[in-house]
């Protein structure tokens, strides 16, 4: 396991900009040499860097676990075969939803996806086949863009510092992991938007405090 802090183009909301998985991770094409190569190192993943919709905000237009990805349906043909080609052997599919930001509102891992709760039956059905996945509709303390309030992995979830502990019960038994809640960013809330994570490694915010690191760590199931 490998943790590690940096920005990604000058942000610390690295989780809004890149999206990984075990195998992959997705970051703009406009990422220096040097981020790419530790994001790689970090996580033990092949880059592939590219636009979404001509735009760097990958993170939040991407939801993928080790399985399948979802994408908004607003990504060209072109950037569609690049992560066709790049994603092999995974199963992707638009999300058309009015909440097709899919990063911001859908987190996954290989057991479950947690989505925003006005996310249709139709777009639940889309997303169970894609990933395949049993589909949880739930708020973290009010907050319903849950891709962007948290993290999972396969072995763990760090979530929103407001979560509940009925809510981190819930996840527990969704995601078949523990769940923690914590911080990044010395203080921030957005736990999915400001780190990116497999069963590997994590990447944190560069302003995220050592304290912080260790919540991670725990939460991420990276302690012996």
């Amino acid at each position: 396991m490998k943790i590690s802090r940096m920005d990604v183009l000058g942000s610390p909301f690295l989780g809004v900009f890149c999206k990984a998985n075990d195998k992959y991770a997705i970051v703009p094409t406009s990422t220096p040499k040097k981020e790419v190569e530790q994001i790689a190192e970090t996580l033990d993943v092949k880059i592939t860097q590219m636009t979404i919709g001509s735009g760097t905000i990958l993170g939040s237009l991407i939801a993928m676990n080790n399985k399948g990805a979802l994408v908004v349906d607003y990504v060209s043909n072109s950037e569609m075969s690049i992560l066709r080609k790049s994603l092999e052997g995974m199963q992707i599919a638009y999300l058309g939803d009015r909440n097709n930001a899919a990063g911001n509102n859908i987190m996954a891992n290989d057991k479950c996806a947690v989505v925003n709760p006005e996310t249709t039956a139709e777009w639940v059905k889309i997303i169970q086949d894609t990933l395949d996945v049993e589909v949880v509709k739930m708020t973290l303390a009010g907050c319903a863009t849950v891709g962007s309030a948290a993290v999972a992995t396969n072995k763990g979830c760090l979530c929103y510092p407001k979560t509940t502990g009925d809510e981190m019960a819930a996840l527990k038994a969704a995601l078949g992991v523990e769940a923690l809640n914590g911080t990044i960013n010395h203080g921030g809330s957005m736990i999915g938007a400001g780190i990116i994570a497999n069963t590997k490694g994590a990447i944190a915010g560069s302003l995220t405090t050592g304290i912080e690191l260790a919540r991670i760590e725990e939460a991420l199931g990276f302690l012996d």
